[in-house]
């Protein structure tokens, strides 16, 4: 492995490469998110998604088309992260009753208890993970918002 790689010359890098910087950063922020889910055995994407179809349901019918544009998600990687949970019993999927192609995604009680009982735990390890920015994150957040509403008009 090359010497610039190891931890202190990354961060040297990061600092001219702020791609790497992001990088690195969320890799680090999913790490900590991670950690505090192993003791529901979900990934940090596999609750985003049940997260998703809970917002989602509450106003409208959630297919998994619609959890594939909200996430950035491919399509079939999509499908087969719903597969997954639905053989963990967190979620149902029905065909829907106007077109028999298209999967009408909902919570079960398991599903809805499980994320009742983890969002506290992501809380805390999100507010621990971000808590080095302290004042900044305000400032933080508006530039996040501005890469993406950048990359959404391209």
């Amino acid at each position: 492995m090359p010497a610039d790689w190891n931890r202190k010359s990354s961060v040297n890098k990061s600092q001219e490469n702020i791609g790497l910087l992001l990088m690195e950063a969320t890799g680090l922020w999913r790490r900590a998110l991670s950690n505090a889910l192993k003791p529901y055995c979900l990934s940090y994407v596999q609750f985003t998604t049940l997260r998703a179809v809970q917002f989602f349901s509450k106003s409208e019918d959630v297919s998994q088309i619609k959890i594939s544009e909200q996430l950035k998600m491919d399509i079939n990687q999509t499908s087969q992260l719903l597969q997954k949970l639905e053989s963990k019993n967190l979620i149902q999927r029905v065909s829907s009753r106007t077109d028999a192609r298209v999967k009408q995604i909902s919570l079960t009680e398991e599903g809805e208890h499980i994320l009742e009982e983890m969002s506290p735990v992501i809380q805390a390890a999100d507010t621990e993970y971000f808590s080095a920015l302290e004042l900044r994150k305000p400032i933080f957040v508006n530039l996040l918002h501005d890469l993406v509403r950048k990359s959404e008009a391209s």
